[in-house]
């Protein structure tokens, strides 16, 4: 158990060079961490993945360094997990005990005093290839039960937009504009901090549907990222112009123009959606509650 608990600091506290771990892996770093796994019979597996495998964006050494650990028991480190990363080099972290498809891990997050963040995945080595199945940023590190397929191209296929249904882009639609209204009648209140709530629920439908278009447009060929990450890279530059301004709510008059524009930029992404997938699309609910929206303003905005 003392060289799991080293192990795991080691991976926090050791000075990592970012370029060595975009390289080949074979880093100073790297080959400690199998030293050290070799010491521990507990530690049965380490997979690297993330963002800073993902060579289809650029970085800029921001990225969290995502590492995945097998053990032979994870109960081994149940009554530790709260000890591992308080230390003086660590600034804040956060761990949680959760439970995917049927079984137990641990994931711990945390910033340490040299600015790098770590992501640390803990489950039962039994697990780990279920735990991956779906993951194709992924690069061996340890496998001492030769269990873990070999290494394949590393690549972003599995985090890519698809394409979803008819419905479900229906659905979008008509969730984005009843959540205007809602917005809309909080604006016509003044209760400019309940329609904030509200719109942030509605910018989630609009962010969906960037996503969608973006897909669209790059035939699903394409990862947007988490959050509206690459939105930059993929959004024609008129529309990340629109984008932007749907942000400003700091006073009502500029909180009915930023509305104004995310339904604009919703109408003309969704428009194009479909005529390229053929999917059919509520212009008259959203004709309908745009004059809506526009009788609030011109009663209530004054």
């Amino acid at each position: 158990i003392f060289n799991s608990i080293v192990f795991i600091i080691i991976i926090i506290y050791y000075k990592i060079d970012i370029y060595l771990l975009r390289c080949d892996m074979n880093s100073d770093l790297i080959k400690k961490i199998k030293e050290i796994s070799l010491l521990d019979e507990n530690i049965r597996s380490i997979i690297f993945t993330g963002s800073r495998l993902n060579n289809a964006v650029a970085k800029d050494g921001l990225e969290d360094f995502n590492l995945i650990v097998g053990l032979g028991e994870l109960k081994l480190y149940m009554g530790l997990v709260n000890k591992l990363l308080i230390a003086e080099e660590t600034i804040i972290k956060r761990e949680e005990r959760l439970s995917h498809h049927g079984y137990d891990l641990i994931h711990i997050r945390c910033l340490c005093e040299d600015e790098s963040i770590i992501d640390l995945v803990l489950l039962d080595n039994a697990n780990i290839l279920d735990y991956i199945k779906d993951n194709s940023l992924v690069k061996n590190i340890v496998d001492k039960d030769l269990i873990l397929p070999e290494d394949k191209v590393i690549s972003d296929i599995k985090f890519r937009e698809e394409k979803i249904s008819n419905k479900e882009f229906y659905d979008h639609v008509v969730n984005f504009y009843m959540k205007s209204v809602d917005v809309a009648i909080s604006l016509a209140r003044k209760e400019i901090i309940r329609a904030n709530y509200l719109y942030d629920i509605l910018k989630k439908d609009l962010l969906a549907i960037v996503n969608l278009y973006i897909g669209q447009k790059y035939d699903f060929n394409v990862n947007t990222g988490r959050l509206g990450k690459n939105f930059k890279v993929y959004l024609d530059k008129p529309y990340y112009e629109m984008y932007l301004e749907i942000f400003n709510t700091n006073d009502l008059d500029d909180f009915w123009k930023s509305l104004f524009v995310a339904s604009s930029l919703f109408r003309k992404l969704s428009l194009e959606i479909s005529r390229s997938l053929d999917y059919s699309y509520p212009k008259k609910e959203d004709v309908k509650t745009m004059e809506y929206l526009r009788r609030l303003n011109d009663k209530y905005n004054i």
